[in-house]
């Protein structure tokens, strides 16, 4: 199957001064065209640091990271979706999904009509003219999932895109990505700390732990779709528990 994302032995960091930081070391990954992966890890261990790099926007120290997302005519091969919506104030919302279109060679017709095509893909068809303050934060999480659809990108980043929701929410959203990914059948690498997060998502979790941080491993979840919160994935759930308590045995020892 091809790949969009293929990292082999990539190490990330930071200088300073005569100094290397190392923040994410020998790090193997493999990203079909289609598939849907979680990375987990706690606070600071190079997660985001990853997708910057995916992104390019860090240069990695060592190692080889290719992405292979197809560049196509109107459209972004790489989207990203941050867990501060980062709407644009004084802009309406469909000004907002329309600003994410701009250098796309679209017409100011085109860029409307998909913003409003994916407003009603996230359920908000008849919010387009309100201020993003008139959004509750489940809301600002839709527009900005439909900001990042309407470039049509082959890979989609995800970082911790809903952990600052009320659980209610959170859930709805989650669901709500799903769906959009199955109908879409575009690449997710979704970055989260939530072990019962990733695997209520995900094709396939990798854990990341250790200092600098490593895949400490990968864990098919074999669970069928739709998925159950309340018992499909619980031993998946609980091995890769088990892998995040080494991770922070090695980080304390």
């Amino acid at each position: 199957m091809a790949t969009v994302v293929e990292a082999q032995g990539l190490t990330l960091g930071y200088r300073e001064g005569a100094h290397e930081v190392r923040v994410l070391e020998g790090f193997d990954l493999s990203v079909a065209r289609g598939e849907f992966v979680a990375i987990v890890g706690a606070s600071g261990v190079g997660k985001s640091t990853l997708l910057r790099a995916i992104m390019g926007l860090a240069r990695p120290l060592a190692g080889r990271l290719t992405v292979e997302a197809r560049e196509q005519p109107q459209r972004r091969p790489v989207a990203m979706v941050f867990q501060d919506p980062r709407l644009l104030p004084w802009r309406r919302v469909a000004a907002n999904l329309a600003f994410g279109l701009e250098g796309l060679g679209l017409t100011r017709r085109q860029r409307r009509e998909r913003a409003e095509r994916l407003l009603a893909r996230v359920g908000l068809a008849d919010y387009g003219q309100r201020w993003p303050r008139q959004l509750s934060g489940g809301q600002q999480s839709r527009v900005g999932l439909a900001r990042a659809l309407a470039v049509e990108p082959d890979l989609l980043l995800m970082d911790e895109p809903f952990a600052a929701l009320d659980a209610i929410t959170r859930r709805a959203m989650q669901d709500e990505l799903l769906r959009l990914w199955r109908d879409s059948g575009i690449s997710v690498l979704f970055v989260t700390h939530d072990i019962d997060e990733a695997v209520y998502l995900a094709d396939r979790v990798v854990l990341l732990g250790g200092s600098p941080a490593h895949a400490m491993g990968h864990y098919p979840i074999d669970a069928p779709r739709p998925r159950r919160r309340d018992g499909d994935a619980l031993g998946h759930i609980e091995r890769i528990k088990h892998g995040l308590s080494k991770a922070f045995e090695l980080a304390d020892a």
